[in-house]
């Protein structure tokens, strides 16, 4: 019996995160003013929660749906667990007329799951989106190899070990040098840019070359 491989004559590798980066909210976002927190989001990853831990001391908002709250919860996470992010605008209702949004954030924390600390699977969803809302990330140490080998431009002070680490890195920042390492991470915009053709092209050159097969 057939496994997949093969079938499969020739792999494409194309990094299809890129494709979420929006220039419109780039620019949309830029002096949003918002709170002084720190935003993870996303569903509850089981081979996250190791590196997670260590971010308990840390004043961290979780958003996610309530069933990952409970997952979250009962792996020991300590954070204060809010609804889903919403990405686009909705019906004003009385309770919640626009829903959070990432851009409410001054700052996210990218974590990612123990494989791909030694397995290069470019950036998650999760940097583009943050530069395309202008929320300042702070990246887990354990991520070293991804954020060599993407190329990006980081600032090391981005790069923290634990939640203590990140409180202490958070308070020392006044406005000025929080707008300096934004702006380094707004820099990435033309790489973002050029991933995004890239893999555009890719897609398009692979569906070419499939139709004429």
């Amino acid at each position: 019996e057939k496994k997949l491989n093969d079938w499969i004559d020739e792999w494409h590798t194309v990094n299809l995160n890129a494709l979420i980066f929006d220039e419109i909210t780039f620019n949309d976002t830029a002096s949003v003013k918002r709170s002084n927190d720190v935003v993870y989001y996303g569903t509850f990853r089981k081979h996250r929660i190791k590196d997670m831990l260590d971010y308990n001391s840390a004043n961290l908002f979780v958003s996610s749906s309530r069933k990952n709250h409970l997952k979250y919860q009962a792996a020991g996470i300590n954070a204060k667990f809010i609804e889903k992010l919403q990405w686009y605008e909705k019906e004003v209702d009385l309770f919640e007329p626009f829903g959070l949004r990432l851009y409410d954030y001054r700052y996210s924390l990218y974590l990612e799951d123990e494989h791909t600390h030694s397995n290069y699977a470019f950036m998650a969803n999760r940097f583009y989106e943050c530069v395309m809302h202008n929320t300042l990330l702070f990246y887990d140490a354990r991520c070293k190899l991804t954020i060599e080998k993407s190329g990006f431009n980081i600032d090391p002070f981005q790069i923290v070990k634990d939640g203590d680490e990140l409180n202490e890195k958070i308070a020392m920042l006044a406005d000025d040098e929080y707008e300096m390492l934004l702006d380094v991470q707004r820099s990435n915009y033309h790489k973002i840019i050029k991933e995004k053709a890239d893999a555009l092209e890719a897609i398009r050159n692979s569906i070419y070359e499939m139709s004429v097969a």
